[in-house]
């Protein structure tokens, strides 16, 4: 669901800036790129992280992605600050397992003086699969 209020030109703005994030899946800094620079990222319990090294620091000890899929289920809000409501699945290998780590996350996006958006907020829920029950790339599509 999309709301009105957002200009089609920013919705597009938005729409490359969560492609171009899936497609740096393997930079962990290049991503924490895409968050402003007094940024948060938390899961509202005990993640609570602020500001750029911060944010370079989670991203940076991240395990590499292997693929990155993002699914934008909502966007809202105004063209200065719109939000995403979006699904994550990220295909990664830790300890020589291979995990499937699924979440959901609130974003909140800031336009930048030059007209770009940069992460503000970034509220995630996460959840952890067992990859060998992940049988499509978007288990949730059957979902609302």
């Amino acid at each position: 669901m999309t709301i009105s209020a957002i200009p089609p030109e920013a919705l597009r703005k938005l729409e490359a800036r969560v492609r171009a994030m899936t497609e740096a899946s393997n930079d962990r800094i290049g991503i924490a790129h895409f968050y402003t620079d007094d940024a948060v990222i938390t899961d509202m319990r005990k993640l609570w992280i602020r500001g750029r090294e911060a944010i370079e620091q989670y991203w940076g000890e991240m395990p590499a992605f292997q693929e990155w899929q993002l699914k934008v289920l909502e966007t809202g809000g105004d063209a200065e600050t719109p939000y995403q409501r979006l699904r994550s699945i990220a295909w990664m290998e830790i300890d020589d397992i291979q995990r499937v780590e699924m979440g959901h996350s609130l974003i909140v996006w800031k336009r930048q003086s030059n007209g770009d958006y940069l992460i503000y907020m970034d509220i995630y829920n996460q959840l952890v699969c067992d990859a060998a029950k992940v049988k499509s790339p978007y288990p949730w599509s059957k979902a609302t």
